[in-house]
């Protein structure tokens, strides 16, 4: 995470001279660092894609593990011992990108429309979309698993 920021702020710093002042710096710099963590992403699924996968002993056992597990609690057990907030980043991160991202830039970073699809390179309608479609999602998955309906925001 570190390397990224670091990255980042070197790409920033070189790219100084290009800063036309047509947005905010900090829209700027946010857009060079989304491009940073994009680029990265990218190189390791790249990286990915040519590595074999090792074959273990354990392979069965780690198959085994990812199974349902018959003794889990029931979503109102869930809801009673979970705090909302985690189960609300669980299913943000399992978000495609694109919605996560406009999701993320609006609520979290406190971005206008403007901000995110100039961040995102978008046009404003399709932050738009792309906000609701996350939250829709959102709400669809958390009532699903037994959140109270009053979840409307």
């Amino acid at each position: 995470m570190e390397d990224l920021a670091q990255e980042s702020f070197i790409r920033a710093y070189r790219a100084l001279g290009a800063f036309r002042g047509d947005a905010q710096f900090g829209t700027w710099l946010y857009r060079i660092v989304w491009n940073t963590c994009l680029d990265h992403r990218e190189q390791q699924a790249r990286r990915q894609e040519h590595e074999m996968p090792m074959v273990t002993e354990n392979d069965e056992e780690d198959r085994m593990s990812d199974m349902p597990d018959s003794n889990a609690p029931l979503p109102d057990e869930v809801l009673e011992a979970g705090d909302l907030r985690e189960r609300l980043a669980m299913h943000l991160d399992r978000l495609p990108m694109h919605f996560r991202a406009a999701l993320t830039l609006y609520y979290f970073e406190q971005r206008s429309y403007e901000e995110v699809a100039e961040i995102l390179d978008v046009p404003m309608n399709t932050v738009k979309v792309h906000i609701h479609r996350a939250k829709a999602q959102l709400k669809k998955v958390l009532l699903a698993e037994g959140s109270p309906e009053d979840w409307n925001r």
